[in-house]
C-alpha cells in the first residue's frame, strides 16, 4: 500500500508526499481545486482542508495509508490585555475577534460571515488594531458614513480611509490610490465582487496584485447570493490560488459543463448548477466564521413570517403561460420571469394597503418593501407616507423614513447598511429571485439593539397561480443550497415562505407547472 505522508509548510499549505506514483492518487488529488503538484518537493500541495479531503477519500478506498508528520502547535489567544472597545463586545464577538486573528496569522486572509445584524463591523475593526495602524475599508456607497462612525467608535487609534466601491474603482483607474500605505484591506459586502469580470472586481484584483502582502479581511452576511459560482472570485481575492482556477472550481462545485446549442454547431459553458456541495461546505468552514442569531443568544425580538396569498386578475395569471412559453423557447427562467414580476406587483397594492392600515390601527410601525420604484411612489401617495428608492441619495435614506409611523422603500434601497430598528410590521409586496436580498432587507429591522422592541411580523404577499409561485420555490431552493454550502440560515424562513405547504407539495407543484 502507498504511504501518503503529510507535512506542514511555512505558507500554511500542506504537502502530501506519496511513497510511489499512483494514478488513483493523482486523479483524486487533482479533482480538488487548488491542489497542485510541487515538483521540487515531490508532493501534492494545497490548503489543509483540501489535502485532508483527498487523503480521507483515498484512505477510505484503501488506496493509501496516511501518515501525519505535521508539526503540532498551539494557536493560543491574542486577547492579552485590553483593547479600546473590547470590553463592550458581547462574548461571541470577542470569540469572533480571536478567530479572525487566528485566520489572519495563518493565511493573511479571513472571511466573517455572521448572520446579518450581529455586529460584524465592530469585530473587524477591533481585529485590525492587533495587526496594523492603517486600514483601507471598501464598501457600498450607502454605508461609507456608517463605517466612518464605526471606526471612530471602535478603533479611534487607527488611521482609516473608507471608500465606496465605485470611488475605489475610479481611483485605481486613475492611478491615484497609493500602494503599500495600508496594513489591512477590509472588504465589506464582499459578495459585491462575485462577478470576476465586473469593473469593480477587476479594480480590486489589480490593486491587490500590486499589494500582495496586505492583510485581507472581508465581511458578508450572505457570501453566496444565488449560486455556488458566486463564491469563487471573493475567495480567490482573499486566498489567491487556494481554490484553483475559476474553470476548475466551476467544474467541481457548480456542475460546470459544455452544452450544445440546438441548431448550431457550437457549445457554451454552463455553471449555474451545484455539485459536491458537502465538500465545498467543508472547505468553507476551514476559512470562514459564521454564526446565527439563534446560536449566539443575541437579544432580539421574536420574528414571525406569514404568507398572504393574493388573488389577482385572470390577465395576470395568464402571464405565467406566456412566461412558460418563453422559457421553452429560450431555456432561461430569469429573463422571462423577471420581466413580468413587476407587473404582477401592481395587482397587490390594494391588499398591501389593507394589511398596512390594519396594523397601523393597532399602533404598529409599518415598513413596506417593493421591487418597483413606481409601486413605492404610488403607495407613498396613497398612504401619505415617506418613501425611498434607489434614486434617493444613500445618506438621506435612513433619515427620511426611520422615524415614520409608516414608510415605503424598494428592497434594493435598504438591503444594505441602514438601521431601521423600531418597525414591527414589514410587508413585502413583491419577491426577488435572490433570498439574500429578502433576508438582508429583513435584517435592517431585526438586529442588535432591538431587544426592547415589539415582536416583529413579516408579511410576504404572493400572487397565487402566477409566476410568483415559481419565484417562491426558487428562493426556497436557493436557501437549501446556501445552507448546504455556507451554513444554515434561519430555518423558519423556508417554512414561512411556503405558507405551510410540505416539501413534497412544493416539489410536486414545481413538476406540474414545468411539465404542463
Amino acid at each position: 500500500m502507498i504511504v501518503l505522508s503529510l507535512y506542514s509548510t511555512p505558507s500554511y499549505s500542506i504537502l502530501a508526499r506519496p511513497s510511489a506514483y499512483s494514478e488513483a492518487v493523482r486523479q483524486v488529488m487533482f479533482d480538488i481545486p487548488g491542489v497542485n503538484w510541487n515538483r521540487a518537493e515531490g508532493a501534492y500541495e494545497g490548503a489543509p482542508e483540501a489535502i485532508a479531503i483527498g487523503a480521507k477519500r483515498l484512505s477510505a478506498a484503501r488506496v493509501v495509508k496516511v501518515v501525519d508528520k505535521r508539526e503540532r502547535g498551539t494557536r493560543g489567544t491574542l486577547l492579552a490585555g485590553e483593547r479600546w472597545g473590547l470590553t463592550e463586545l458581547r462574548g461571541y464577538q470577542v470569540e469572533g475577534v480571536n478567530r479572525l486573528a487566528q485566520m489572519l496569522i495563518a493565511t493573511r486572509g479571513a472571511l466573517l460571515a455572521d448572520e446579518m445584524g450581529l455586529g460584524k463591523s465592530a469585530q473587524a475593526l477591533i481585529t485590525a488594531t492587533y495587526f496594523t495602524n492603517t486600514v483601507l475599508i471598501v464598501c457600498p456607497a450607502m454605508v461609507v458614513r456608517h463605517w466612518r462612525a464605526q471606526a471612530q467608535r471602535w478603533a479611534p487609534q487607527l488611521y482609516v480611509d473608507v471608500l465606496g466601491y465605485e470611488t475605489f474603482r475610479n481611483l485605481v483607474a486613475k492611478g491615484e490610490l497609493p500602494c503599500k500605505v495600508y496594513g489591512m484591506l477590509i472588504l465589506d459586502e464582499i459578495h459585491y465582487l462575485s462577478n470576476s469580470r465586473s469593473k469593480r472586481s477587476r479594480a480590486v484584483r489589480a490593486w491587490l496584485d500590486a499589494n500582495p502582502s496586505i492583510l485581507r479581511l472581508s465581511l458578508s452576511g450572505t457570501p453566496m447570493t444565488a449560486r455556488p459560482r458566486d463564491l469563487w472570485h471573493p475567495l480567490d481575492l482573499l486566498w489567491p490560488g487556494r481554490w484553483g482556477r475559476e474553470y476548475t472550481f466551476q467544474k467541481r462545485y457548480c456542475e460546470g459543463h459544455y452544452e450544445e446549442i440546438k441548431g448550431l454547431d457550437k457549445a457554451v459553458w454552463k455553471s449555474d448548477g451545484k455539485s459536491n456541495e458537502d465538500e465545498l461546505g467543508e472547505r468553507l468552514k476551514a476559512c470562514m466564521l459564521r454564526r446565527l442569531k439563534s446560536e449566539v443568544g443575541a437579544e432580539l425580538p421574536s420574528l414571525t413570517r406569514q404568507v398572504i396569498e393574493v388573488e389577482v386578475p385572470a390577465s395576470a395569471r395568464d402571464m405565467f403561460n406566456r412566461a412558460q412559453l418563453s422559457v421553452d423557447v429560450t431555456g432561461s427562467y430569469g429573463d422571462a420571469i423577471s420581466s413580468i414580476l413587476s407587473t404582477i406587483e401592481e395587482h397587490k397594492l390594494d391588499e398591501c394597503i389593507e394589511v398596512a392600515q390594519g396594523a397601523l390601527t393597532g399602533d404598529s410601525r409599518v415598513l413596506i418593501l417593493t421591487t418597483r420604484k413606481a409601486s413605492a411612489k404610488q403607495l407613498g401617495l396613497l398612504l401619505d407616507a415617506p418613501y425611498v428608492t434607489g434614486e434617493t441619495p444613500p445618506e438621506k435614506r435612513r433619515e427620511k423614513i426611520a422615524d415614520a409611523q409608516c414608510a415605503i422603500a424598494t428592497i434594493d434601497s435598504v438591503q444594505v447598511g441602514i438601521d431601521l430598528i423600531g418597525f414591527d410590521v414589514v410587508i413585502f409586496v413583491g419577491l426577488d429571485w435572490l433570498p439574500s436580498k429578502l433576508l438582508q432587507a429583513e435584517a435592517r429591522v431585526h438586529r442588535l439593539g432591538a431587544a426592547k422592541a415589539k415582536p416583529i411580523t413579516v408579511y410576504y404577499l404572493v400572487a397565487v397561480e402566477t409566476v410568483e409561485e415559481v419565484v417562491r420555490d426558487r428562493v426556497i431552493e436557493r436557501l437549501h443550497t446556501f445552507g448546504q454550502i455556507v451554513g444554515e440560515l434561519d430555518s423558519a424562513f423556508e417554512g414561512d415562505l411556503r405558507g405551510g405547504e410540505s416539501e413534497e407539495d412544493v416539489l410536486a407543484a414545481i413538476v406540474r407547472r414545468l411539465s404542463a
